[in-house]
């Protein structure tokens, strides 16, 4: 990680998003795409450079997998049915530290099913999944008032 102190702060959110990405699975059952991150409570509870702005992780990680389902709704569109993927389903675990391996806040998970409208982009992932516990700032919120566990 000391590698990551050298990346110009504008560019920090995309290099820090590759290294919470733990798994990803195709399972050809369900049809669907599996993904995996881990984060810390450091990491979440900061911002990181993206471009200009500033972003929470946890929202990167919203706005990345929203863009894996604009494309995969386009795709799947001119794909035989096969091999299409119907969902994207996440899993964001948030842990005390890189060496710890139990999330100290239940996992935050969700599944983005087909929805018919790739060219509907804007949305957020709330427009999308209104039942989400956490965007970034509330995620950060609730991390810094609570004790380590």
């Amino acid at each position: 990680l000391k590698a990551l102190d050298k990346i110009p702060r504008q560019s920090k959110a995309y290099h820090e998003y590759s290294q919470l990405l733990q798994s990803v699975f195709v399972d050809s059952e369900s049809h669907a795409i599996q993904l995996r991150y881990v984060l810390t409570r450091d990491q979440a509870k900061k911002k990181h450079g993206k471009d200009s702005e500033s972003v929470f992780l946890l929202d990167e990680i919203y706005s990345r997998t929203l863009k894996m389902h604009y494309e995969r709704e386009y795709c799947m569109r001119f794909t035989p049915e096969i091999v299409r993927i119907f969902a994207i389903d996440v899993s964001i675990s948030v842990v005390q530290d890189q060496k710890s391996i139990r999330p100290t806040i239940d996992p935050i998970a969700y599944r983005l099913p087909p929805d018919g409208h790739p060219s509907v982009h804007g949305l957020s992932i709330r427009d999308y999944l209104p039942e989400l516990r956490y965007d970034g700032q509330e995620l950060a919120d609730r991390l810094k008032q609570e004790r380590i566990s």
